[in-house]
């Protein structure tokens, strides 16, 4: 297996090399948690009575179709994100019309694999926690082998433990590697532009009076916080998509 210092460097350098077109390709994903982020901040269910004038059964119609709409489009631009990560490992361009369109191909079968992978996951985690661990590093590369092999269902399963067979330890290692610099690259970068935007704001505040910076400053942190998590959306299929790739050389 590779180090993760070696993971990390080689995923920043796909990330960095490819700046542009990964994050064109990943607006759709980034504009439908963007959307979902500021209906649930503005318009929760808990005021829809007073957003939406019809019967509560109507309303809560409507929210449960908007939801599940969201959530199968998030699932489809989940899948061309993982794909575009594939390309960019092959060292093609991200785009958007071929691997969203192949998404919806292969929709299906790779929800099942993955409603399997998370059942069986829970099922570990409910009986005890390191065996829910164990499966969940097993079981890690099921949705890429129904991605990227074709495999479906149990087929896509033994794959991935055939893919993990022995590496579960290592492959504990370099999850935990790359969750701590990838999401506390994230944490940290948004706490430091937040205060930075709260200290701005408050000698703004201090030299206007107004109570209206404070609702800017709200507002302007919330938007720089979002930017921020769609600059580093594409940084976690980069990486899943790295272990696999890893994890297929090192078998074959």
């Amino acid at each position: 297996m590779t180090h993760p210092a070696a993971l990390i460097k080689n995923i920043w350098a796909k990330y960095s090399g490819d700046f542009k077109p990964l994050m064109i390709a990943s607006l759709p994903f980034a504009l439908a948690i963007t959307v979902a982020n500021v209906l649930g901040i503005f318009f929760p269910l808990s005021r829809a009575e007073a957003v939406l004038p019809l019967p509560k059964a109507a309303t809560i119609a409507i929210y449960a179709v908007v939801l599940a709409a969201y959530i199968i489009f998030s699932f489809a631009s989940s899948i061309a994100l993982y794909l575009n990560a594939g390309r960019v490992f092959e060292n093609q361009k991200a785009e958007i019309k071929e691997p969203y369109r192949k998404s919806v191909q292969i929709f299906l079968s790779v929800l099942l694999v993955s409603v399997l992978r998370t059942l069986i996951t829970l099922g570990g985690l409910l009986l005890l926690i390191v065996p829910g661990i164990v499966w969940g590093i097993r079981y890690m590369f099921a949705e890429q082998a129904a991605i990227f092999e074709g495999k479906r269902g149990r087929e896509a399963l033994s794959r991935s433990r055939e893919l993990t067979d022995g590496k579960i330890f290592s492959l504990f290692v370099d999850i935990v590697a790359l969750l701590i610099v990838l999401v506390g690259a994230v944490v940290v970068i948004s706490w430091a532009v937040s205060l930075a935007i709260y200290i701005l704001g408050s000698i703004v505040y201090s030299l206007s009076g107004s109570e209206t910076v404070g609702l800017i400053i709200t507002y302007i942190t919330y938007a720089a916080i979002l930017v921020i998590r769609y600059l580093a959306l594409i940084l976690p299929f980069l990486a899943i998509v790295a272990l696999y790739r890893d994890s297929k050389e090192n078998h074959a």
